[in-house]
């Protein structure tokens, strides 16, 4: 589709205090009578040329998550217009396609230039907020205003907001659009940013053009070559196969539906003579003469000749079914039988027998939800081997995915881990976001697949054995832990945006099931032990010594667990106390070198103790994780000392719960700005007293 204008909108905002219109390749302030215009979706840039890398440093790239078809990618351009909002068309955003006004679907792609390449001058920043002008309605108040999650700093100085012009545009002037779009009728979208100067006319040359076919108001620009030879393009499909060569739009179906009708052309405003014409239709003909005549005496002989084959070939088939079934299902009961008691390991070595297993009520296999069984999913490298299955690093289309895979002895923990993810206000931040579940392979060979988030940091363990924290480090990954862990123990009552959520015991909450993202930030996974407490219903009456043996509680070695609620999630706040102490031990504040990475207790009985050695050493003798008097030397550190010894205190009842461990990591942290180098506070410093930030 050629082109001979381009219309936009005009807007008259107020100056901005912060600096705009400084242009990367001129290197000075653009005058205000200059537009920059936002590129239109699947729209082009006809005869433009690739820009200078950096030249528009308000160029924008709107990248869509489509709710149906996953990642699309660019989508639309747009300009940064002030530090925390972006201008663009209103078009983009709804459309005869879609109307997707949703932010958390939009992420905004700053210092763009080759849409192929990863460059470091890339900011990616999700959209907080979307606003469509009102009045939108086709070309009028094209127009929409997106807000960023977070403002462009003065650090990021590549990036730079455009200065908007006045209401009245004195003319003659240029307009300069930029975008990634097509650059010739059938080519593929440009990969660089391109640019081209197109003149901007009087409105009466647009009336004159479109005369009948677009309105035009006061508030529209005109900008464009009249004669097509430079310019944009909107509103044009990508390469359509179906559309080449064809000067009418015709729709052809014999039966098109009652509201909408589908045809496509190329060429310019090819679309406004839309045609009817259904393929001719005739009912199918009959050659009687091609009818073969009926011998009754060979039909019968076929007949009879059909069904004896018939009959002994589902004899036989029979047969073999039934001697194939008698000889797996013994060959299943002796390996259900070598499997009972016995659970293999997580990555620190640890083998561990299960005593006994929850007797709560049986549940039905929920059905997959969302289901991505027929979707390709691609595993890359096993990252971690626990104790129900392996965990693979995969990639699904264009994202990068963690997915855990459970041999078919280990189905139950797969059905108890979805039973969790499908509770509602599962969806939280410090919760691993859950994606979908499958089911690969009969029989014997069946797995199953449980697709979440990955994380490329791995776990909190994997993490503290080759990092150090600093004091900021330390308390945002412990806050963000305990905010997990707190919102799994809350029952939360049903709202308006979601239903009722019981509370919830991890059961074998330790750094390993605790995964941290990129901006360390943790969030709690492996739920395949979690036991959910629904009201008025028992929570089992045996519960053996399940979990991770190093973590549990005095009360879980003993055998004595209440079994009510608040206990089971007490034994997940003694286990907390024990990561607490290896977040701490592996905290630059402490005074002096910072030693190995060592687990809980290793020091006291090694790397694979069994059952009775730590009855002994945590029942019997009442040790804990030592805590080194280096550590109270600052007062941070003091402060999460005494929180971690409140949590695996040997009364259970005296343990703190998950919302006072995250209150205390979160005083503080907002107490850092007033420590001193040292890690002490000011003389006559009030602790009760919120700081002022």
């Amino acid at each position: 589709m050629e082109t001979a204008a381009c219309i936009m909108l005009v807007l008259s905002l107020a100056s901005f205090t912060e600096e705009c219109g400084v242009s990367g390749n001129l290197n000075r302030r653009q005058p205000r009578s200059v537009v920059a215009i936002p590129t239109p979706w699947t729209g082009r840039i006809i005869s433009g040329k690739e820009s200078p890398k950096g030249a528009w440093p308000w160029q924008v790239s709107l990248q869509l998550l489509h709710p149906k078809f996953g990642f699309i990618g660019h989508w639309c351009g747009g300009v940064l217009i002030h530090p925390q909002w972006i201008l663009t068309a209103a078009h983009c955003i709804h459309n005869d396609l879609f109307n997707l006004p949703l932010a958390a679907l939009w992420t905004a792609v700053l210092g763009e230039w080759d849409r192929n390449v990863e460059e470091d001058t890339e900011i990616r920043i999700p959209v907080d907020r979307i606003f469509v002008h009102e009045s939108f309605n086709n070309y009028q108040h094209d127009i929409a205003l997106m807000k960023l999650s977070r403002s462009v700093t003065t650090k990021e100085n590549h990036l730079q907001a455009i200065c908007l012009p006045g209401a009245n545009i004195p003319l003659p002037r240029v307009c300069i659009a930029t975008g990634w779009g097509h650059t010739k009728t059938r080519g593929s979208l440009a990969s660089r940013l391109m640019e081209a100067r197109i003149p901007v006319h009087d409105n009466k040359a647009c009336q004159a053009k479109y005369s009948g076919s677009v309105p035009i108001r006061a508030s529209h620009l005109c900008a464009g070559h009249l004669d097509g030879s430079t310019g944009t393009c909107v509103g044009c499909f990508l390469n359509h196969m179906a559309c080449y060569d064809q000067p009418r739009c015709v729709e052809k179906k014999p039966e098109p539906s009652k509201s909408l009708m589908f045809c496509c052309c190329e060429g310019n405003l090819c679309n406004r003579n839309f045609t009817w014409e259904p393929a001719p239709t005739s009912p199918p003909t009959i050659d009687t003469a091609s009818i073969p005549m009926i011998n009754e005496n060979n039909d019968l002989r076929k007949v009879v000749l059909t069904l004896v084959v018939f009959f002994v070939t589902t004899i036989a088939v029979a047969t073999i079914y039934w001697l194939y079934r008698r000889k797996r299902l013994a060959h299943f009961n002796q390996l259900a039988n070598a499997l009972v008691e016995l659970s293999s390991t997580a990555e620190d070595g640890e083998i561990e027998v299960r005593i006994s297993l929850p007797t709560i009520e049986p549940h039905p296999l929920p059905p997959p939800s969302p289901f991505l069984g027929l979707r390709p999913i691609q595993l890359l490298e096993i990252k971690a081997r626990g104790r129900f299955g392996a965990v693979w690093k995969a990639q699904y289309k264009t994202d990068t995915v963690a997915v855990k895979i459970f041999p078919i002895q280990d189905k139950q923990s797969w059905v108890t881990e979805q039973e969790i993810f499908k509770l509602a206000h599962m969806d939280y931040d410090n919760i691993l976001r859950y994606i979908g579940v499958e089911k690969r392979g009969d029989n014997l060979q069946a797995e199953f697949w449980l697709i979440t988030a990955f994380h490329e940091k791995g776990s909190l363990c994997d993490f503290l054995k080759a990092n150090i924290v600093t004091w900021v480090e330390m308390c945002r990954i412990a806050e963000s832990m305990a905010r997990g862990l707190m919102h799994l123990h809350e029952e939360i009552p049903t709202n308006k945006s979601d239903g009722y959520k019981p509370a919830v015991a991890h059961r074998d909450f330790k750094s390993k099931n605790v995964l941290l993202k990129s901006d360390l930030t943790a969030c709690i996974a492996d739920f395949g032990l979690a036991l959910i407490f629904q009201p008025g219903k028992p929570c089992g009456d045996t519960h053996g010594q399940v979990g991770t043996r190093r973590y549990m509680a005095p009360e879980v070695l003993e055998g004595a667990i209440n079994f009510s609620r608040d206990a089971f999630l007490r034994i997940d706040m003694y286990a907390c106390g024990l990561v607490l102490w290896e977040l701490a031990s592996r905290c630059t504040a402490q005074e002096g070198p910072v030693p190995e990475y060592m687990l809980p207790f290793e020091e006291e009985v090694g790397q694979h103790p069994t059952l009775e050695d730590m009855q002994e050493c945590v029942v019997q003798k009442k040790l804990r994780p030592i805590v080194k008097e280096t550590w109270r030397k600052h007062t941070g550190l003091v402060a999460l000392c005494d929180t971690m010894e409140e949590c695996w205190d040997h009364d259970a009842e005296a343990r703190l719960s998950a919302s006072c461990v995250m209150e205390r990591v979160a005083l503080q942290a907002r107490l850092l700005p007033r420590l001193s180098p040292l890690g002490s506070l000011p003389p006559g410093t009030d602790l009760n007293k919120e700081p002022t930030m």
